[in-house]
C-alpha cells in the first residue's frame, strides 16, 4: 500500500524543518550509507520493540490517520503540544545511534520554531503574513538538522518500522511532470481518505486493490528514468505487501503497531529486496511531482 509515509514528509517534520513555507529543499538521504549504520539483524529485532521504536510507531500512526488544520490556531497548537510529548519521550529514549540527532533537533526547535509558535500564538497564517525577514529565515533548518532529521526518520524505517525508506541522494534535473504524476496524485488522494477515516481494514483491503489495478497504468506512464523502480514498486503492491496485509486482515495499524519486524519491512517497503527502488521513485516524486 503506497500510505502517505511513501509520497509524503509527515506533517511535524515538515513543520520542524521550513514551517510548511516553502523553503524546504532536500537532496534525499544516501540510503546505503544509511543503512550500513543501522543495528545488525540480530540487534534489530530486539530494538524494534524498544520503548523509542514503540513509541515512534504509535506517533507514526497518529500522523497518518488524524488530519490537523494548521490554518485553525487552537487546533494547531493542540497537534504541536502532542508532537512536543512524542519528542520528549523520543528524547528519553533515544538510543545511541540516533540520541545526538535527537539533542541537536530539539535543542534547533527550542531556539527557533517553539518561540514563533508561542510569540505568534500558533497562528500560522499571522505568522507568515506578518513575520519578519529574521524571523522566517530562521526556519531554514541549518545542513545538520537537517541531516540529524534524516537520520532519525532513517533509524525509524530501517529499526522501527514507523517509516518508509528516505528518498534516495540522486537527481533527476530536467525531468518534467506529466501523467505519471498526476496518476501518483490520484493515488496520494486515495490513500489520504482512507487512512485519515481510520484506515478500516475493509478500506484497506479495497484500497489495495484499486492501487494493484492502477500498477500497470502506472509502470506505462513512468519515465525512463524510473521505468524499472515503478515496475519492481507495482510487483511488490501486488504481492509481498498485499500477502502481509492479508496475512494481517487488512489491519494496516495493527500491523505497524504489533507485527514482526520482517512483516513491517514488506509493508513499508524498506526490505533490502525493495528499498532502494524506493528510494529512486521517491526522490522523483518529491523532485518532479512536488510530493
Amino acid at each position: 500500500m503506497r500510505t502517505h509515509l511513501k509520497r509524503l514528509a509527515p506533517l511535524a517534520v515538515v513543520l520542524v524543518l521550513c514551517l510548511s513555507l516553502g523553503a524546504c529543499s532536500s537532496d534525499g538521504g544516501d540510503t546505503e550509507e544509511a543503512s550500513a549504520a543501522s543495528p545488525t539483524t540480530a540487534a534489530a529485532d530486539e530494538a524494534a520493540e524498544s520503548d523509542y521504536c514503540v513509541a515512534a510507531r504509535e506517533w507514526a500512526i497518529h500522523e497518518i490517520t488524524q488530519s490537523v488544520d494548521d490554518t485553525d490556531p487552537v487546533a494547531f497548537q493542540a497537534y504541536w503540544e502532542a508532537y512536543m510529548d512524542f519528542e520528549n519521550t523520543a528524547l528519553d529514549t533515544a538510543p545511541d545511534e540516533v540520541r545526538d540527532e535527537w539533542q541537536l533537533k530539539v535543542d534547533a526547535e527550542n531556539a527557533t520554531i517553539n518561540p514563533l509558535f508561542e510569540a505568534y500564538d500558533y497562528d500560522i497564517a499571522d505568522l507568515q503574513e506578518n513575520g519578519s525577514p529574521d524571523e522566517l529565515a530562521s526556519l531554514e533548518p541549518p545542513a545538520e538538522v537537517q541531516d540529524a532529521q534524516d537520520a532519525i526518520l532513517t533509524y525509524e524505517a530501517d529499526v522501527c518500522g514507523a517509516q518508509q525508506p528516505r528518498a534516495a541522494d540522486v537527481s533527476f534535473e530536467g525531468e518534467e511532470p506529466g501523467t505519471y504524476c498526476e496518476l501518483v496524485a490520484a493515488d496520494n488522494e486515495r490513500i489520504g481518505e482512507v487512512l485519515t477515516n481510520g484506515a478500516d481494514p475493509a478500506d484497506v483491503e479495497d484500497l489495495t486493490a484499486a492501487l494493484i489495478e492502477a500498477g500497470p497504468a502506472e509502470v506505462e506512464a513512468a519515465p525512463n528514468a524510473i521505468k524499472d523502480d515503478v515496475r519492481a514498486i507495482a510487483a511488490w503492491t501486488a504481492g509481498e505487501q498485499r500477502d502481509v496485509l492479508e496475512a494481517h486482515d487488512f489491519d494496516l495499524i495493527g500491523l505497524i503497531r504489533e507485527g514482526p519486524a520482517e512483516d513491517r519491512a514488506q509493508l513499508q517497503l524498506t526490505d533490502e529486496a525493495i528499498r532502494d527502488q524506493y528510494a529512486r521513485v521517491a526522490a522523483y516524486e518529491e523532485q518532479v511531482c512536488g510530493g
